[in-house]
């Protein structure tokens, strides 16, 4: 199928210009009229057939990975996500799973999953979503904001091993949420409503504050800095794993617990300065640690 429609030629040169050898194919942007010069009239080779074969899908997944700014034109997104929604052919990486709908301001919307794991290389999540009802997958790329993410995912979000700072434009409600191996100091902007994990392990919090009052699921913010758990949730439904930082006491703990609770490989001598007890329907395990009296936590089992 040939490609025949401007649009989508447009869109190519508006996230970067391309220059080839041998031919000085040319672009010129002026008064908002955008023109494309290039030799015998020919397209660029990549976009010559639009047809389902892998170079096609490789150039576009290309261009991706260098864009700067997101795409709004209804037009090119069709395009896109019509070549890339069955691409790759493995399960565990394909692009799309599911249908979408683009509205005219370019807002996408998908009733399944999306994978960005193909854009390793992107700056920024190209597009900008609405809700996605099944799981966003953003994870190990080089994305430094979540905007342009989805204001509600129903399954997982997983924006794990970034380069993230800040979790600003996260989305408000989630399944599942994955935000470790980043650079984060703070969980502000965190999604204020999480159905079942929340997992923000192996970054740089020296703070609790801005995470969600209740987590259904687990919550693991090991390895990080916190000497304080101040902002935790108030309740977890699954397990609480804040083993290896540099915690003191576990003063603004949660109350209650839902299956084992891990503090091990911290500091924390005594428990003298809390004035509400921890119920744990699991194993307590403390070890590696200098404390001796916890008479404020009710366990199960507890493990030095």
């Amino acid at each position: 199928m040939k490609i025949s429609d401007k649009p989508f030629v447009s869109f190519i040169y508006k996230i970067k210009s391309v220059s080839m050898k041998n031919n000085k194919k040319s672009v010129s942007m002026k008064n908002n009229k955008k023109s494309v010069s290039m030799k015998n009239n020919k397209r660029l080779p990549l976009f010559e057939e639009m047809s389902h074969n892998s170079k096609a899908h490789e150039g576009i997944v290309k261009i991706l990975n260098s864009a700067s700014e997101r795409i709004r034109d209804p037009h090119d997104i069709r395009r896109i996500f019509d070549t890339l929604k069955n691409y790759p052919e493995d399960e565990s990486t394909k692009f799309l799973e599911g249908t979408y709908s683009v509205d005219a301001n370019g807002n996408v919307s998908v009733d399944g999953n999306v994978n960005l794991y193909l854009l390793g290389g992107a700056n920024i999540i190209p597009f900008n979503f609405l809700e996605v009802t099944g799981n966003f997958n953003v994870s190990y790329s080089n994305i430094r904001s979540l905007e342009g993410a989805p204001e509600r995912v129903g399954g997982s979000f997983d924006c794990s091993a970034c380069n993230l700072t800040l979790l600003e434009y996260s989305p408000k409600e989630v399944g599942d949420f994955n935000c470790s191996k980043n650079m984060l100091t703070s969980l502000k902007g965190a999604p204020e409503r999480v159905g079942g994990d929340f997992l923000c392990y192996s970054n740089k919090l020296v703070s609790l504050e801005g995470c969600p009052m209740n987590v259904s699921g687990f919550f693991n913010c090991s390895q990080n800095m916190l000497t304080s758990l101040k902002g935790a949730p108030e309740r977890v439904g699954g397990g609480f794993n804040c083993s290896q930082n540099q915690l003191r006491t576990l003063e603004g703990s949660p109350k209650k617990v839902g299956d084992r609770y891990d503090c091990s490989r911290n500091n924390i001598r005594y428990m003298k300065d809390m004035d509400y007890d921890i119920t744990v329907d699991g194993k307590f395990i403390y070890s590696f640690n200098p404390m001796d009296v916890f008479s404020n936590i009710k366990a199960n089992d507890y493990i030095s």
